[in-house]
């Protein structure tokens, strides 16, 4: 399995992760995280979650978080 592939099945199969709110590229073993989340933690998770995956060597956390204004029901 190509280390992509790999990256792709570790975000998937962590349920914290919003499905298709995270997707990764890779070069190499640099791997850059894109998306977006709703809170902070999650951001990190998801870099966690990659950084344990075999063959990679860096990250480059490009994943914005959502913020409040966002989330407000319009008047």
């Amino acid at each position: 399995m190509s280390i992509r592939a790999e990256i792709a099945n570790a975000l998937h199969w962590n349920s914290a992760i919003p499905p298709h709110g995270v997707t990764a590229e890779a070069d190499g073993g640099v791997v850059t995280l894109l998306g977006v989340v709703d809170q902070a933690y999650l951001k990190s998770y998801a870099e966690a979650i990659v950084r344990r995956v075999p063959g990679v060597v860096d990250v480059r956390n490009n994943i914005a978080i959502r913020s409040c204004a966002e989330f407000s029901l319009p008047t």
